[in-house]
């Protein structure tokens, strides 16, 4: 989810919370206002990064640090991609005399038995099937597209 300013970012925050998600996370870039004491609840990763390129606007190093605190003070990992500007490169990643390249633990899923991929296989095959039958019909397609 991308959160960039007041306005526009802060709204979809929440959105993000209601996700069915292991692992949610922020990309606060470009980062173009102090964003406040935000409320990061629920949220796992935050990156945060300047605008880039030809009229790109700056972005101010007290925006960073205060959520870099939000993110210590709620144990939310924190990535700092750049500082962003017409000459990116130039401007580097270093905050605070140091880079933030912090990402957050895998969870890895268990690999199902070869019996269960197999019945998965044979089942979404099946669908597969099904919809390309549908697809090939005309009609049909005709009638999906205009419900």
């Amino acid at each position: 989810m991308s959160v960039e300013d007041k306005k526009y970012g802060l709204p979809r925050i929440d959105q993000l919370r209601r996700a069915p998600a292991t692992t949610r996370f922020l990309s606060i870039e470009p980062l173009l206002e102090d964003l406040g004491d935000i409320d990061l609840s629920g949220i796992h990763w935050a990156i945060v990064g300047g605008e880039s390129g030809p009229g790109a606007r700056p972005m101010a190093q007290a925006w960073v640090e205060s959520i870099l605190g939000i993110c210590k003070k709620n144990g939310i990992t924190f990535f700092f991609k750049q500082w962003g500007g017409v000459h990116k490169s130039t401007n580097g990643r270093i905050l605070k005399e140091r880079t933030f390249d912090d990402m957050p633990k895998r969870t890895p899923s268990p690999i199902p038995s070869r019996q269960e991929r197999q019945t998965q296989a044979r089942a979404w095959s099946a669908k597969a099937e099904k919809w390309g039958q549908i697809i090939a019909d005309p009609l049909v397609s005709l009638q999906i597209a205009n419900a």
